[in-house]
């Protein structure tokens, strides 16, 4: 038969008169990494796994649409090529719910089980969370965790600037029970001593806090004053001196009032003399 610039021959299968003109597998005829094999009066493919057909063009395994914008988290042991039999277990992250089902498996028509999840936002204000109250006159800075709503297991850190210093903890973890763990933080004033050390500077209360401040040091000053009235009125009690009490049939038994008065130290006081 006569060919463009040449001729070919027409032979019978295995027959001597005729050759194979070049290696079939050179032109690449097998796709998805499928393996080439030249055999007598042609080639076949080895096709990977995932693969079938006659050069490995047919899928046969469960395909994965990922989305890269989508949240949706992989939380099994990923795999490249998912085959009958293979399951797979999806999560979100905090802040999301899954919709759909959580595990599937592949199928033998390659398909998966199960309905097509998605991770869909939750609204955070209406769920449990934790309050975060900051007076805006406050020094107080929060230096790592700043959000708008914070659920179980958020956390937030706080610090003061210079000149202060933190009291109460200095990380807190909202909890299950929608309350802060640790202790209230706050910003203390710090001043400075003589030496240059720093001194804290205890804070005045204030509200009801200072009522019963001043009335606690209202009671301990009046239990010191009379206490020390008491102390001194009992000193003068022990200290009162000696006092002759000396009538005038005394006086007058020895001799003239002159002259008892000279035979005594003691003070004479004078009765009235009837």
């Amino acid at each position: 038969m006569d060919v463009v610039n040449g001729f070919t021959c027409l032979c019978p299968s295995g027959s001597p008169a005729c050759s194979s003109s070049g290696d079939l597998c050179d032109s690449g005829p097998c796709v998805n990494e499928g393996t080439c094999i030249d055999v007598p009066g042609g080639f076949t493919c080895q096709c990977p796994a995932g693969y079938d057909g006659p050069t490995c063009d047919s899928v046969a395994r469960c395909l994965l649409t990922n989305d890269q914008s989508d949240v949706l988290i992989v939380v099994s042991v990923e795999q490249a090529v998912y085959l009958p039999g293979d399951l797979i277990e999806y999560g979100c992250p905090d802040g999301y719910h899954l919709s759909g089902s959580a595990t599937r498996y592949c199928r033998s028509d390659f398909s998966w089980s199960g309905h097509e999840p998605e991770c869909v936002m939750e609204d955070r204000a209406s769920t449990a969370h934790c309050v975060l109250t900051l007076n805006s006159s406050d020094v107080l800075t929060i230096v790592a965790g700043q959000q708008a709503v914070y659920l179980p297991g958020d956390s937030v850190e706080y610090a003061c600037p210079d000149g202060y210093h933190l009291r109460g903890s200095a990380t807190r973890i909202c909890q299950a029970d929608s309350k802060w763990s640790g202790q209230p933080a706050e910003c203390l004033m710090t001043s400075l001593r003589s030496d240059g050390r720093a001194v804290p500077v205890v804070p005045i209360v204030s509200g009801i806090g200072a009522v019963i401040f001043f009335a606690v040091v209202l009671a301990i000053a009046i239990t010191f004053f009379i206490r020390k009235r008491t102390a001194s009125y009992g000193d003068e009690l022990v200290n009162t001196p000696d006092v002759a009490y000396r009538t005038s049939k005394d006086l007058f038994m020895g001799g003239t009032y002159a002259e008892a008065k000279e035979t005594t130290n003691e003070p004479i006081y004078q009765d009235s003399i009837l």
